[in-house]
């Protein structure tokens, strides 16, 4: 039992540890010109939200972080606690839009 209590610590810090400060409101905005489609959001709210709730309020937030959150996933930086599938991958890069 008290291993198991150390165990939950453990993985609770080091998930808060690793989002804990990630906000992007310290990083300028770009003008949004291209609104992300359905794919392009829903890739970003499974696989982004985990760190960035508050970053991501709107559409408009994620369209004005478009060329960081690109860069992000394309380096691999992003995400941090897993990996992007190829389709996922290609859902963000290309910044899919609705048909």
């Amino acid at each position: 039992m008290k291993h198991r209590f150390f165990t939950v610590l453990i993985i609770g810090s080091m998930l808060f540890s690793s989002c804990g400060g990630v906000r992007l409101k310290s990083y300028e905005k770009q003008d949004c010109e291209t609104l992300p489609g359905q794919a392009t959001l829903e890739t970003i709210e499974n696989r982004c939200m985990l760190c960035h709730k508050g970053d991501f309020a709107t559409v408009q937030d994620i369209c004005e972080r478009k060329d960081l959150i690109i860069d992000a996933v394309e380096t691999g930086r992003m995400p941090r606690f897993s990996k992007l599938t190829q389709q996922e991958l290609e859902i963000i890069v290309t910044w899919q839009q609705n048909p």
